[in-house]
């Protein structure tokens, strides 16, 4: 039953990059740019100046993939969806590949995290690579996403993107921030890659 259960994780492992990262791969002069784009807190629409300057970024560093790094699309339950529909559509229209951690606030809006990346899967679709392979564990979106050599022979870098949580109450009542949790460790220290350099991005 051990033997079975390795290969599987073996198997299934394989199967989520198959589908989520075979885009991502290093270029032949050993180029692979990320942006890290957080905190944006949009209210009820994605207004110019955020999707100005989203735009002109990507058309100036033309990365490889950006990491969306939470508290992205905190309106109202009502305008939650278009939030992210406009935001998706910068990265459709540009062709740029994205992932997302979630913030304390994404889920204000009263759209549990779980229904939030269904939308940017929908909205994104080719280009998101945002996934919650792992329901099990803390959190929604736990995920890897390996970054191929420029020939696509093998990983040779891995991105690890961790959902911290939102808040937390303590025993005297006091409200603070979450962080992640013992689960997600062990589950990272379960597919921590040692031969490969890499990246770990959450929110908290």
């Amino acid at each position: 039953m051990l033997k079975r259960s390795i290969i599987f994780l073996l198997i299934f492992v394989s199967f989520v990059s198959e589908i989520y990262c075979r885009e991502l791969h290093f270029e032949e002069n050993g180029r692979f740019v990320i942006a890290h784009i957080t905190d944006l807190h949009t209210k009820n629409s994605l207004n110019t100046k955020v999707q100005d300057f989203i735009t002109e970024t990507l058309a100036y560093i033309r990365p490889e993939l950006v990491i969306l790094g939470g508290d992205l699309c905190t309106g109202t339950l009502e305008t939650s969806e278009m939030e992210i529909h406009e935001l998706c559509e910068l990265f459709r229209s540009s062709g740029t590949y994205f992932a997302l951690t979630f913030g304390n606030h994404d889920s204000e809006s009263g759209m549990i995290n779980e229904k939030i990346l269904t939308l940017y899967q929908k909205y994104g679709g080719e280009y998101c690579l945002a996934a919650d392979p792992f329901p099990e564990i803390s959190g929604c979106g736990n995920h890897v996403l390996p970054v191929f050599s420029s020939d696509m022979s093998e990983v040779i870098f891995n991105l690890y993107l961790l959902d911290s949580g939102d808040y937390v109450q303590t025993d005297d009542g006091e409200i603070h921030y979450s962080s992640v949790k013992a689960d997600q460790v062990r589950w990272l220290q379960d597919v921590y890659d040692r031969k490969c350099p890499s990246f770990v991005f959450q929110h908290i």
